[in-house]
């Protein structure tokens, strides 16, 4: 499997370590996403787009922002938006990425 992990720190921390830490080295913003076809999914699209031409696998971002995992059951994708203090773990053989 695969995990996926976000600065594990509180606003609190942050906010103390705001001169003591490179703010480029902060994560802003980003989301995990995944695909549900797993195999399917590599054989139309290849790995990172190889065969269809497309680097995102037909992932679109989602219309509205969520705290939340949002499921597209037009095209399986699951989108997870980066926050503090969450991690993220899936089966590393289903087709993902991260988007800014």
């Amino acid at each position: 499997g695969t995990i996926q992990c976000s600065t594990l720190c509180n606003n609190d921390q942050i906010t103390l370590d705001a001169e003591s830490v490179n703010s480029t080295k902060r994560m802003v913003g980003g989301e995990f996403c995944v695909n549900l076809r797993g195999l399917e999914h590599y054989a139309e699209h290849g790995y990172k787009g190889m065969i269809s031409g497309d680097p995102m696998g037909g992932w679109k971002s989602p219309d509205t922002a969520t705290s939340g995992a949002h499921v597209d059951s037009s095209n399986n994708w699951v989108t997870i938006p980066y926050t503090c203090n969450r991690g993220i773990v899936h089966n590393g053989d289903l087709p993902h990425l991260s988007a800014p």
